[in-house]
């Protein structure tokens, strides 16, 4: 005798909140809430689903290297840097190039450097800052030197080389070329001991972040973490094993981010969110790091990415674009770009 039919399935299944997009499994096994996909969504931070604004094309000049410091947001045009106006007009400073700046800021200057150009930029003026075109200055204790009292024990100062990655620290500007951390004096930020101010790592280094008790480090290999100051000797120590990519660092507010923004107090300020091999990482101090995608999302490869941190209105997202050099992945975007869709069912039977 035949069964009963199946019953009809439902046009729409209602969910209260999403947790976002999940790879690691196979579709079939996502819980209620995980999305395989989800194509121009934004999730906010109450988990609800919501249609992702469209863009409009401001200006057609290719653009790199956009930070905001101090109120004012800093891009380079079509290889000139400039000062972005919220008519989104470009101020010129000074010519750059291509090459990916970093910035860092003491005080009301602000400082850039890439592996071509770095300077100063005070008020709207652009000021000489590294590029050493002299032979440097050698100090030292002995002010008159003799044939038996020599020139010991001294130090040969010059001006800070170009780096790839810069970073303020406790009274020093900390600049990453290749393989070497240099170290500008003690508030002396235009000039490098170059005969021992800087730490030398086995792998290029690619971050370079601080916190209140030290310095995250990344190279193409590790994550090490430099407690302390320079002056009393920043002890390493390795904190994650695993590549941390170039370009993908940015300050978000540690609130957002912290593992325990749900359960707990967490601390005030801001703390460094970067991508690595193994996922989308926040440093928190003491050199903690947290995987904010463990068991999540599996992420292409890549070499280098440009990031950023959005707030907008709830739907607060680190949001990165990763550049694979041409690998299999080279299509693949992450953050606000990353391929998917939000799939609802709507079936006949």
């Amino acid at each position: 005798m035949a069964g009963n039919p199946p019953p009809e399935p439902p046009e729409s299944i209602i969910l209260g909140m999403f947790s976002g997009v999940k790879n690691t499994v196979s579709p079939e096994r996502l819980r209620e809430g995980e999305l395989e996909a989800a194509v121009n969504v934004d999730i906010d931070d109450a988990g609800q689903a919501r249609r992702r604004r469209g863009q409009t094309l401001r200006h057609a000049d290719p653009h790199h290297s956009a930070i905001t410091i101090g109120g004012r947001t800093f891009v380079v045009r079509d290889g000139v840097l400039g000062v972005l106006g919220t008519d989104f007009t470009h101020t010129p400073l000074t010519t750059v190039g291509a090459d990916p700046l970093s910035y860092t800021s003491v005080g009301d200057v602000v400082y850039f450097s890439s592996r071509s150009a770095s300077g100063r930029i005070v008020d709207d003026a652009v000021l000489p800052w590294g590029a050493e075109v002299s032979p440097g200055e050698w100090l030292s204790p002995v002010m008159r030197p003799t044939e038996t009292l020599g020139a010991i024990s001294g130090q040969l100062l010059g001006a800070p080389p170009m780096a790839t990655e810069i970073e303020y620290y406790k009274g020093r500007i900390y600049l990453v070329h290749d393989k070497l951390l240099w170290a500008t004096e003690l508030y002396l930020y235009d000039r490098v001991d170059k005969t021992k101010g800087f730490i030398q790592f086995e792998d290029p280094i690619t971050l370079v972040q601080a916190v209140e008790s030290g310095l995250f480090v990344g190279t193409t290999a590790q994550l090490f973490f430099l407690r302390g100051t320079y002056s009393e000797g920043l002890k390493r120590s390795i904190v994650l094993d695993a590549a941390v990519i170039q370009g993908s660092a940015v300050k978000a507010p540690t609130a957002d981010v912290h593992p325990d923004t749900k359960s707990g107090a967490v601390p005030e300020g801001t703390s460094p969110v970067f991508m690595t091999s193994e996922g989308i990482c926040c440093g928190l101090d003491d050199g903690r790091v947290y995987n904010l995608t463990r068991g999540r999302v599996v992420f292409p490869s890549a070499v280098s990415a440009a990031a950023l941190y959005r707030m907008d209105q709830g739907a607060n997202a680190y949001v990165a674009v990763a550049n694979s050099a041409g690998g299999p992945s080279a299509s693949a975007r992450i953050g606000d770009y990353v391929d998917a869709e939000i799939v609802r069912a709507s079936q006949g039977g």
